[in-house]
């Protein structure tokens, strides 16, 4: 029985109940790679040295496929809802736009198209085909401003994915010992491969409630940072002492000279002087910082 059958029935608001029996006898399901999933009733299979081996009993009744970028996702967007509220294909890049817009959100700008652009690092046009998918599948807003904004369920994926990118840079650093200004585009790849099997197993590994090797948590913002006490290092007054606290995290670049610096989330730092520039010492020299610079990087009192 084809998956984009059975999606057009979900899509009509089938109840759990009803696409329960639907599945007692078993639905196939092919993947791109040529892999043979086989769904049945209350757990979720894949193909093992004995045939189909069980690798997850169903939460719900009905089973989430995981992989998105490989398969048509059932999707419930809460196991408690007694409908399949959406299904559509999601890729690595839809993925990367819905966070990207989330992540740009988060540090307090207005999203639009040119906005991506330059998150991204990608040109106007395949901007504005990615926005057509992505409204297409219901997953953006865009307003007569050419504002970007996500729906709800572009929303839980960007989350999910945030949260998956906050774990796997944790992981890096503090299971492998990865440098922290390298950790940011590692994670970027390797969010996408993980199963959420993988996902669960290293949340209970590492713990929840902590902060990414570049002191951030996985949903932060400047107001949340503020909140917690944080503040600028362009906002110093001279001769304070401060504490480095977090770094923006997407420029490898400025990260690796920080670190050449000896600036890092935990170090201690003395403010020298204050002008067009921060003049800071850190123990071992004085570095000097433009204000642009400056803001990226977080402080609390010492």
């Amino acid at each position: 029985m084809s998956i984009r059958r059975d999606w057009r029935l979900l899509s009509r608001g089938v109840s759990v109940s009803e696409f329960a029996k639907h599945l007692v006898d078993h639905l196939s399901v092919r993947c791109h790679r040529g892999h043979l999933f086989r769904q049945s009733y209350g757990c979720r299979c894949q193909p093992g040295k004995r045939g189909f081996e069980p690798i997850q009993p169903a939460v719900a009744i009905v089973p989430i496929l995981e992989r998105e970028h490989s398969l048509f996702i059932l999707h419930l967007t809460h196991l408690g809802r007694d409908t399949i509220d959406s299904s559509v294909r999601i890729t690595i890049s839809k993925e990367n736009y819905l966070k990207a817009i989330a992540e740009a959100e988060s540090e307090g700008e207005t999203v639009k198209p040119v906005t991506l652009s330059r998150w991204l690092q990608v040109s106007p046009p395949a901007v504005t085909m990615a926005i057509k998918r992505l409204k297409r599948d219901s997953l953006i807003q865009v307003d007569e401003g050419s504002q970007i904004t996500l729906t709800p369920l572009g929303r839980e994926i960007a989350t999910r994915l945030l949260n998956r990118h906050h774990l796997i840079e944790r992981m890096l650093t503090e299971i492998f010992g990865l440098e922290w200004y390298k950790v940011h585009e590692e994670a970027e790849t390797l969010e996408h491969a993980v199963s959420a099997d993988f996902e669960c197993k290293l949340a209970e590994r590492l713990g929840g409630g902590h902060v990414c090797p570049h002191g951030n948590l996985a949903m932060d913002s400047p107001r949340a940072r503020r909140r917690r006490g944080l503040k600028p290092l362009e906002e110093v007054q001279d001769r304070e002492r401060v504490q480095v606290a977090s770094v923006f995290e997407r420029d490898r670049a400025f990260l690796e000279y920080l670190d050449q610096k000896g600036i890092r989330p935990g170090v201690h730092l003395a403010v020298v002087a204050v002008d067009q520039e921060i003049a800071i010492e850190t123990g071992s020299e004085t570095v000097r910082l433009e204000r642009t610079a400056a803001a990226k990087v977080w402080v609390t009192a010492a």
